[in-house]
């Protein structure tokens, strides 16, 4: 076995070993995440159940918002219906029209001025006792007061954000204490009159709406929701007459949420022993399951970008060798020819006739030009690669001048064609001289080597709005079956020992076109000339402004090199 299959072997070993390695590695790390899922440790599952916990009470919550939402809207409504009949009918009217039927939120409605005296808001109608109406309220008037200031802030319907005191002169308070508590909503009647509707302090049916909290316990035990207004005071709870814990009370766990866009919270608590997730809401082996499916993807994802890259490597080996043999084959070539040359003129030297000898030194020029195009190819190549091109120093350039000298450079060695060029007169490419000159001359080296036979070889340009287009096309053999990949570097357009001209090549020309146009905003491609025979390569750049002589604007014209 030779040292080379002996590298190769030995990397593809090392490579399977890797893959094992990570097969092995991930495999065990998924034992352990399943295991973990399966028994979780305390400290992860307390987080887990106070996730929970937040969850399920965040959920409850805005299951409850149409239901409240509902409440104040109707207190909106109601406390709107009782001003409008306030500004038709008058507020005693109003108030006793209210008063005399039940209603979803309110259970009375007073009519208030908002600038009695020191600033307390009067009582116009709707006192409990009549006597009391036109006097300004006193004791427990702020919560009254500051939702008649809101409305009229507002001008239109308000909701208290909060369960307030309210006075016993329109409000029905328990016996020893000096204010009844009551949940309101207001209307503004006109700019110093507001309607006000007063109900009880928790919405209807609230037991019915908080008994699905009992759910989040296994035994439904040792639950307590709890309904917050936006002032902290529990308002309504299951059972009644809960108060909210403390936070420092380790044996309660608690969680609270917002009810929709209000400043009223659901709150939840329930003995931390008794709190525990039901059987539904426990980690099932799904869980597991899909851990594993996932560890099994990504081992199959990296088995996948191994295979590719063991493929990459195998392709570039290859690539390597075509690549050693072109050099070695365009290499040796001249190399032959000049060895054998160089030898005969030292070995007979002297037997040679003056004649002979210019002969065999003139034979010697085409194989060292040879020579030098293809190192001189490769180096331009390696520096492209590795990015060490000078920037290219950006002109207007002429185009049919350029045109006719690369033509002409190709006519001595080229008798079997005939060049073509059909340029508009002034048009001008914005480009580095030399690189497009180099380019030009690439492309019609291609198209001569391609077309042994000879035939015609046009070169064009023509301006097409802001770019130029540049064009060279022969009657050739057209375009190999590989014509997407022709501009990547070292690769042929057909095989070394398949060539259809003498003239050699590494495969790194149009490789050096492209670059060079890239540097200099310009793009090349290829198009069919189908059903003709041959192909076109087709350049475009920016165009520079379009030069004039003698003041006179130059007709677009045509002219041929032809072997004489």
């Amino acid at each position: 076995m030779t040292s080379a299959r002996k590298r190769r072997a030995g990397r593809g070993v090392a490579g399977w070993t890797r893959l094992l390695v990570a097969v092995v590695l991930l495999a065990v790390v998924g034992v352990f995440a399943v295991r973990s899922l399966q028994s979780p440790e305390k400290g992860i599952d307390d987080v887990r159940l106070k996730r929970d916990r937040f969850d399920a009470t965040r959920a409850l919550a805005a299951s409850l918002v149409p239901w409240f939402q509902g409440w104040l809207q109707a207190g909106g409504d109601e406390a709107t219906q009782v001003a409008a009949t306030a500004r038709t009918a008058g507020p005693d009217r109003a108030v006793n029209d209210y008063n005399a039927k039940g209603h979803a939120f309110g259970q009375r409605a007073v009519v208030v001025r908002r600038s009695g005296p020191n600033g307390a808001p009067t009582v116009l109608a709707g006192a409990r006792n009549p006597g009391f109406n036109g006097i300004s309220l006193s004791d427990c008037a702020a919560g009254i007061d500051g939702l008649a200031q809101n409305a009229l802030r507002a001008g239109g319907p308000v909701a208290a954000p909060s369960v307030f005191d309210a006075p016993d002169r329109v409000w029905v308070k328990p016996d020893g204490v000096a204010c009844g508590r009551a949940m309101g909503a207001a209307a503004p009647v006109d700019a110093d009159r507001v309607a006000v509707v007063l109900g009880g302090p928790q919405p209807p049916d609230v037991a019915a709406h908080l008994a699905p909290v009992l759910n989040l316990a296994a035994t439904g035990k040792n639950v307590w929701p709890l309904l917050e207004d936006g002032a902290g005071q529990v308002v309504a709870s299951v059972p009644a007459g809960l108060q909210k814990h403390s936070s420092s009370d380790s044996g309660v766990v608690s969680a609270d949420a917002l009810i929709g866009q209000t400043s009223w919270r659901l709150v939840v608590e329930q003995a931390s022993a008794d709190f525990n997730l039901t059987e539904g809401q426990k980690p099932s082996s799904k869980a597991a399951a899909i851990v594993a499916a996932c560890f099994l993807f990504v081992i199959l994802v990296i088995a996948a970008f191994d295979v590719r890259r063991r493929r990459a490597l195998r392709r570039a080996d290859a690539d390597r060798a075509e690549f050693l043999a072109i050099v070695g084959h365009e290499l040796r070539t001249p190399l032959t020819v000049l060895k054998g040359f160089v030898e005969t003129l030292a070995g007979r030297w002297d037997t040679l006739e003056e004649e002979q000898r210019r002969n065999v030194v003139e034979r010697l020029l085409p194989q060292t030009r040879r020579l030098n195009r293809v190192v001189d190819r490769l180096l331009t190549a390696a520096d492209i690669q590795a990015g060490a091109v000078v920037a290219p120093s950006m002109e207007a350039v002429e185009l049919e001048p350029l045109l006719g000298k690369v033509a002409s450079q190709f006519k001595a060695i080229a008798p079997l064609h005939r060049f073509e060029i059909a340029a508009e007169p002034g048009v001008a490419a914005l480009a580095d001289r030399k690189s497009l000159e180099r380019v030009l001359e690439q492309l019609v080296d291609n198209a001569v080597k391609f077309s042994p036979s000879g035939g015609s070889v046009r070169l064009a340009a023509e301006r097409r709005k802001r770019r130029v287009e540049l064009t060279v096309e022969d009657e050739g053999v057209g375009l190999p079956d590989t014509r997407r990949k022709i501009f990547e570097a070292f690769v042929q357009g057909e095989a070394v020992d398949n060539r259809v001209h003498a003239e050699g090549g590494v495969g790194v020309g149009l490789f050096i076109v492209r670059a060079l146009l890239a540097d200099m905003g310009g793009t090349v491609g290829t198009e069919s000339r189908s059903p003709d025979p041959g192909a076109r390569f087709v350049v475009t750049l920016r165009s520079a402004p379009m030069t004039e002589r003698d003041g006179a604007p130059l007709a677009r014209r045509a002219r041929v090199h032809s072997p004489k």
